[in-house]
């Protein structure tokens, strides 16, 4: 196996610094602690001549502006699976390391990506471009890169240049069995007292440890640093827990000064959608949907659910959508943390431009439409979904354009059974099943129809059957439903002379065309439709 580490020795600074910056155009001295000692600190800090060794009381004498903050492992482990996990792209294979001291470090096993990326070298500058420009931090990731067949090789020798930088061009020289010999013993990832053991005995670097016999490091030492001697040269197996894209994506930032303002909320929202977007790019997938919680100082929560009208994945949508539902959160008190959680998703299909451009002015709809939906809410905009369903009241049933969450769930799984039709052509007007087949408008509740010596009446006018029925007979296994249906119009009829004979003649005609159903069961009319 072949394993690129990424080492990240000032993590723990960039973490805490990338937090602050989007507050303040002009650069603080920032100061990480721990045990009341400067850890890490800024460039800005190192002009005041602090550096990290110096107690927090020397610090403060130095710079009395200085920032100094506790060092947060929780946020640094939490960073540094979410810079794995954008890793992805390059590997399948992927592991966060950290050592005794802390130091956090990315794996690869990259021996399988090389002919993808077409060579080493080729990989190391995508690599390199990724860091430089990553979501999770504007400034980029100070990163050291190192190679090796082990894991705990890698690791070392990261570290180890990062300390003593190797020459340009030296990079294949770490696959070397002999570039461990030369790094100093006081860098293996053991204990104080191992390392103090061996610096006793004259071993001042790791090639004069492994030269000695085996069976003496046995008895000098004990056995979980010979372990760890022999999985750094890979003579002791050292098994992996790879790390893997979780199905629901949540990611947050932390601010310890808080958020006042929503013009401040601004670059959270647009790093945290740049990661989003990046994994449902590793992934091909969709969002159907993104929720964001905004923590106050308060404890107290607020939550805002951006819908979409179709599967999303493009940045500059997500983020137009997120600034108007924005609107809608009220800053009574500072926001610490803004988390981002999308938990619906659909694969990613490949699409195909067509000749007359349909498909970019139907994006364009479903942009307006999700638009509107974030602006004035779910219930402003409707749509009409079809259901698996015999009744047609409700076959069309119109309901929120936001409420997509999966296409399989626009049909409802409604056990039904074949139906009983009897079809048979009209006999009154021959051509008007063809004229007009099912209407366009029809009511959410059938509406009760008056009849009066046979004769059926809507709003006060008398209605002529045109058609033959058409019969309905559905859910049976419940209150049953067995109905025939009509095609039934509005007749009026005028009265004309025949000058040659002097004779008079009627003519019938039909002004307004109605769908209409005899129930059965309750021997009752009803209107189901009107045709426009």
């Amino acid at each position: 196996m072949l394993w690129l580490c990424i080492h990240l020795p000032l993590l723990a600074l960039q973490v805490v610094d990338s937090t602050s910056r989007h507050k303040n155009t002009e650069p603080r001295a920032f100061a990480v602690i721990q045990n009341q000692q400067i850890l890490l600190c800024n460039e800005t800090a190192k002009k005041s001549g602090i550096e990290p060794g110096l107690s927090t009381s020397t610090a403060l004498a130095l710079n009395k502006k200085l920032v100094m903050i506790e060092r947060n492992l929780d946020q640094e482990i939490q960073t540094l699976q979410s810079l794995a996990e954008s890793l992805y792209c390059f590997s399948s294979q992927l592991v966060t390391y950290t050592s005794r001291q802390n130091e956090s470090s990315v794996l690869l096993e990259v021996g399988r990506s090389l002919r993808l990326f077409k060579g080493l070298s080729n990989l190391q500058q995508k690599i390199c471009h990724f860091l430089q420009q990553h979501p999770l931090n504007d400034q980029g990731f100070i990163h050291q890169f190192s190679l090796a067949n082990t894991v705990k090789a890698a690791t070392l020798l990261a570290r180890h240049y990062w300390l003593e930088p190797m020459e340009k061009g030296n990079f294949n020289k770490a696959l070397d069995p002999t570039a461990l010999f030369s790094i100093p013993s006081s860098l293996l990832n053991t204990t104080p007292k191992v390392i103090k053991q061996c610096l006793d005995m004259g071993l001042d670097t790791v090639g004069q440890l492994l030269n000695l016999p085996k069976a003496a490091l046995a008895k000098r030492f004990d056995r979980d640093f010979i372990i760890y001697l022999n999985q750094l040269t890979g003579e002791h197996p050292d098994p992996q827990s790879s790390i893997t894209l979780p199905a629901p994506f949540e990611h947050e930032r932390f601010y310890i000064d808080g958020l006042r303002r929503k013009a401040e909320l601004i670059y959270p929202i647009e790093q945290l959608l740049k990661e989003l977007c990046h994994y449902l790019r590793v992934k091909q997938w969709q969002s159907l949907g993104i929720e964001w919680t905004f923590q106050r100082f308060s404890k107290k929560s607020h939550q805002l659910y951006v819908s979409f009208s179709k599967p999303q994945h493009h940045y500059p949508t997500l983020l137009s959508l997120t600034r108007i539902k924005l609107e809608q959160l009220p800053l009574d008190s500072p926001v610490d943390t803004v988390r981002l959680s999308a938990k619906d998703f659909s694969p990613l299909a490949e699409q195909s431009n067509d000749f007359f451009q349909t498909q970019k002015s139907q994006q364009n709809i479903h942009l307006l439409a999700d638009k509107l939906t974030a602006k004035l809410g779910k219930q402003a905009l409707l749509t009409v979904h079809t259901y698996n369903h015999h009744l047609p009241e409700i076959i069309n049933q119109a309901s929120p354009i936001g409420n997509l969450t999966k296409s399989s769930d626009l049909i409802k799984n409604v056990n039904h059974y074949p139906l009983t039709h009897a079809r048979k052509q009209p006999t009154t007007i021959p051509s008007l099943k063809k004229l007009l087949p099912l209407p366009s408008w029809l009511l959410a509740n059938p509406k009760r129809l008056a009849t009066r010596k046979n004769i059926i009446y809507c709003n006060n006018k008398a209605l002529s059957l045109l058609s033959e029925p058409e019969r309905i007979e559905s859910h049976w296994w419940a209150r049953g439903a067995s109905r025939d249906y009509f095609i039934a119009a509005e007749t009026s009829s005028q009265t004309s002379q025949d000058k040659r004979n002097s004779s008079y003649a009627a003519t019938t005609y039909y002004s307004a065309f109605y769908w209409i159903y005899y129930d059965r069961k309750n021997q009752h009319w009803y209107l189901q439709g009107m045709y426009s």
